[in-house]
């Protein structure tokens, strides 16, 4: 896969420059959603995307290749919804507990991203945990660099990567096990659940 070692360059390369790259990473992430790793083929994804086998193959070398790259794509997606929404804020606690909202949403709405959530979580595991790209970084980063548009100077700088790593985790961790005592479909509250982690932080 190729190497998006921080936010900017993912946010750079890994647009949609290359349509036929793109309807291939789209497809495979909408066969992938529907059913499952294990029963979609190269071919599937290849005939869903209007390309043929051969090409699928010289652009991505391997169906894991083309997951990995699929979840990049969602990835940077969410990045660009945050930076949308981070735009509109008034204040860095409402942006970042609206971009945490917005990768709740992703977990649950996006095909791919909410069957690997719900049926296969060892593979959402292992997608984070990848070091080239660092992926988790990337995440967090996501994160950070929106704090980095506010005004934050009563902020401890110590404290936002772990402030992010907290909403990363609640993200993965109520995707992959949505019981709880809160309605996860509900966003005002987990706007309210958000805000609790967030405000005593930002002092806020």
């Amino acid at each position: 896969m190729a190497a998006f070692e921080n936010l900017h360059v993912l946010l750079a390369l890994e647009s949609a420059t290359d349509p036929v790259s793109d309807r291939i990473l789209a497809a495979a992430a909408d066969l992938v959603g529907r059913q499952g790793d294990r029963r979609t083929t190269m071919a599937a994804i290849a005939q869903e995307a209007g390309v043929g086998r051969a090409t699928a193959f010289r652009r991505f070398g391997s169906k894991q290749e083309i997951l990995d790259r699929a979840l990049m794509r969602e990835l940077r997606m969410l990045a660009l919804a945050q930076q949308e929404s981070a735009a509109n804020a008034e204040t860095a606690a409402d942006a970042l507990t609206e971009c945490f909202i917005l990768s709740m949403r992703a977990m649950r709405h996006r095909p791919l991203l909410r069957r690997l959530a719900h049926v296969e979580p060892e593979k959402l595991i292992e997608f984070t945990r990848l070091r080239r790209p660092p992926v988790l970084e990337l995440w967090r980063r996501m994160y950070t660099s929106i704090l980095d548009t506010f005004d934050a100077a009563d902020v401890d700088p110590a404290l936002c990567s772990p402030l992010a790593d907290v909403l990363i985790h609640l993200t993965l961790g109520y995707s992959v096990v949505p019981e709880s005592s809160i309605d996860l479909n509900d966003d005002e509250q987990l706007r309210l659940m958000a805000a609790s982690v967030i405000a005593p932080v930002l002092g806020s």
